[in-house]
């Protein structure tokens, strides 16, 4: 058992006797060193074993089995390739890492799409203790997140699978490619309409099929599922 850390509740009962180490990837690097510095105090298991500010070098080393994590940490809101794209291609390619993505923004705008992609959690970044805890149920095989119920191995067999996302993106029609491409613009469906030169309805329709594909509940979760993967 570890010692009891003050600062921070994280629950003591929840460390394993083993250590564990940890990969981040934040491309905001205030935010990434001050992450890395309350883990590595909160959390005498762990080891950090890099923090890197983009997500391909992310994915590289996840893949690597000398830089591999046994928990990689993802922010969400990443330049250049997204978290979502790097929590897919992590999970695809893997099921030694388990994902757990944490976000500065609503956690309802990413939890599907990040559920989808693979990760076995999703946890705002001002909450450090609840991160320490879901770092640590996640390295010794728990569920840390009520939400997510897949395990990495469990994900990693559901990406690799005929009817992952990326085929059911691929699915979409041409019309209704144009029609999510200028959605995530933000466009309402008049201003789509009069841009493709066809009939609200007619976008209303294209919107309700193209969310159907993609698995989306709402308009959220299909923008946020296509720009991960127009981002791939």
């Amino acid at each position: 058992m570890a010692s009891e850390n003050k600062g921070v509740g994280v629950s003591t009962h929840l460390y394993d006797s083993k250590s564990f180490t940890i990969g981040i990837v934040d491309n905001d690097r205030l935010s990434l060193m001050a992450l890395a510095t309350l883990i590595e105090r909160y959390l005498e298991e762990c080891r950090i074993l890099w923090k890197v500010v983009d997500g391909r070098s992310a994915v590289d080393l996840c893949l690597s089995a000398r830089s591999r994590p046994d928990v990689l940490i993802v922010d969400m809101s990443l330049e250049g390739m997204s978290g979502l794209s790097v929590c897919r291609q992590v999970r695809a390619a893997t099921d030694r890492v388990a994902i757990l993505g944490v976000t500065s923004f609503s956690l309802e705008m990413y939890r599907y799409s990040a559920r989808e992609a693979g990760a076995q959690g999703l946890i705002g970044k001002e909450d450090i203790e609840k991160i320490c805890e879901a770092i640590v149920s996640l390295a010794n095989g728990r569920i840390a997140d009520a939400a997510f119920s897949e395990t990495a191995i469990e994900s990693h067999r559901r990406l690799t699978a005929d009817g992952d996302e990326p085929l059911r993106c691929r699915s979409l029609s041409r019309r209704e490619m144009e029609v999510m491409d200028l959605s995530v613009c933000g466009k309402s469906r008049k201003a789509i309409a009069k841009e493709l030169g066809i009939g609200e309805t007619s976008i209303r329709t294209l919107q309700e099929r193209a969310f159907k594909k993609l698995g989306a509940r709402n308009k959220t979760e299909a923008v946020v599922a296509w720009l991960s993967f127009r981002n791939e």
